[in-house]
């Protein structure tokens, strides 16, 4: 149903349709047709079942993908690379915008929605090729337009 939703109804723009849940908040769901900003004509998968070649392929040369996690480690997250503690349940949906192959310990860039108060402004770090860490290569997807 879900993907079915978003190819009917189209993309707002992240200024339009701010995060505005945390602190305490639930949040608001306020769709404005006019604020629509793309809309897309279907999804396909960019990795699965911890194909993390297949994820870090995908985001290379597709751009930035949706992707699912265990987020149950992420709270208290300030920065440096999350490298421990995350299991496999997955229970949030985030963005992979890219990776860093060149640092000392390799990591997905990972953009939150819980506001650039929180990581490293609104980012986190997860470690690249560590047994599909949060499950980041599980679920992820990107959308044709």
């Amino acid at each position: 149903m879900y993907p079915q939703y978003i190819e009917s109804a189209g993309l707002e723009s992240a200024a339009a349709y701010p995060y505005t849940a945390g602190n305490g908040n639930t949040g608001n769901c306020e769709y404005n047709a006019n604020d629509v900003v793309a809309k897309i004509s279907g999804w396909r998968y960019a990795a699965q079942n911890g194909d993390e070649s297949a994820l870090q392929a995908n985001v290379a040369t597709v751009g930035p993908l949706s992707i699912c996690v265990d987020a149950s480690s992420w709270q208290f997250y300030t920065g440096g690379v999350l490298s421990t503690n995350c299991g496999q349940q997955l229970d949030h949906c985030v963005q992979l915008v890219g990776y860093d192959r060149s640092a000392s310990t390799p990591h997905y860039i990972i953009r939150n929605s819980w506001t650039a108060q929180w990581g490293i402004n609104g980012y986190i770090y997860v470690e690249m090729n560590a047994n599909d860490l949060c499950g980041v290569a599980n679920d992820a997807t990107y959308v044709t337009i």
